[in-house]
C-alpha cells in the first residue's frame, strides 16, 4: 500500500503546515486546533502550528510542559495526540491562556501571502 503524502494548509520556504489538525479542548470548554509542522521536508516531532489572526504561529510543545518531551519520546507515535491534549489541558485553563503563552515565544510566525487579483 503506498504511503499517503500529507496535504498542506500552508507552505512558506522550509516550513509546511499539515492540513490535518488535532483539537485540544481546555477546561473552560474553549479549544485550539494544532497542526503538525514539516520543516525542510521532515516532520518535526515537537512543533505545532495554530491560526493566530490571519497568520500562523508555530510553537514548540516543549515550551508548554517540562515532561512533554520525555513522554512523547518514550511512547509510540500513536499516543502523541493524547500526551499533547492532556499536557496542555493540565497546564492551561483556557485556549486564550495557551495562545498567549505560545505567542510570547513563537518559533516562527508564518504570514500567508495575500492573493493577487488579476484584472480581466
Amino acid at each position: 500500500m503506498p504511503h499517503d503524502q500529507p496535504r498542506f494548509a500552508l507552505v512558506i520556504g522550509p516550513w509546511a503546515v499539515v492540513a490535518q489538525r488535532q483539537e485540544v479542548m481546555f477546561r473552560d470548554g474553549t479549544a485550539v486546533h494544532l497542526h503538525p509542522v514539516v520543516r525542510v521536508g521532515v516532520p518535526d516531532t515537537f512543533l505545532r502550528a495554530l491560526r493566530h489572526g490571519d497568520d500562523w504561529l508555530v510553537t514548540d510543545l516543549r515550551y508548554h510542559g517540562t515532561e512533554i518531551e520525555a513522554d512523547i519520546l518514550r511512547l509510540q507515535a500513536r499516543d502523541t495526540p493524547g500526551v499533547v491534549f492532556f499536557t496542555l489541558r493540565a497546564a492551561y485553563a483556557t485556549a486564550q491562556a495557551f495562545v498567549a503563552h505560545a505567542a510570547a515565544q513563537p518559533v516562527v510566525r508564518l504570514v500567508a501571502p495575500i492573493p493577487q487579483l488579476v484584472a480581466a
